[in-house]
């Protein structure tokens, strides 16, 4: 064997392993690319759940206080304010308690320190015209808190009915949108992700 032939030989064997070791490549490029694509697609799935079940629990246990809430309003007077007082104190993410009579007119308020304002513009928190076509609790979409003086909270609004027959005819509590927020800051979403409840 020549020169020649020896070098083709060598070039020939170089270039299959070069060309099977750009198919190894390729294939675990490829392969690297859809397990990456599968664990993309596991972790959301997983991370949409856990949110899901987190503000689902969270929605369980703000119907169970808002029970409380709408029980408390058959208590008398004194009763009602003592126990409303002790629940805004447990519930720091419960920014106001507030009812409203059959017109859609403020009440009463139970806010720790605040009292609302004597002129309301515009009570974003209640709606008379989707509460009475409302028959059970409903949740509104997150406002700013606007019946106080200088305090304007991001909430979420939830209004319940009352039985008829009482001084008022709905009941709402105002939850703090930055403690919803936060409980879903806490299913560790990651540093690029984004969740937004609908």
């Amino acid at each position: 064997m020549g020169p020649r032939t020896t070098t083709i030989l060598v070039s020939m064997v170089v270039g299959v392993v070069a060309i099977i070791l750009c198919c190894c490549i390729v294939l675990f490029l490829d392969r690297y690319r859809s397990a990456m694509v599968q664990n993309v697609r596991t972790g959301s799935a997983q991370t949409a759940s856990q949110v899901s079940s987190t503000v689902g629990n969270y929605l369980r246990d703000m119907n169970q206080a808002m029970d409380l809430v709408v029980r408390s309003m058959s208590e008398p007077e004194d009763s009602r304010n003592e126990l409303l007082s002790a629940f805004l104190q447990f519930r720091p993410d419960v920014v106001a308690i507030t009812s409203y009579s059959e017109t859609g007119e403020l009440t009463d308020c139970w806010a720790l320190g605040r009292e609302p304002r004597e002129d309301i513009l515009q009570n974003l928190s209640f709606d008379p015209v989707r509460a009475m076509a409302s028959d059970s609790a409903y949740l509104t979409a997150p406002h700013v808190e606007s019946i106080f003086e200088s305090y304007y909270p991001w909430v979420v609004t939830m209004t319940a009915p009352l039985e008829t027959g009482r001084d008022a005819a709905w009941v709402s509590l105002d939850l703090s949108f930055s403690s919803i927020s936060s409980y879903i800051n806490d299913v560790g979403i990651g540093q690029r992700g984004y969740c937004f409840l609908m």
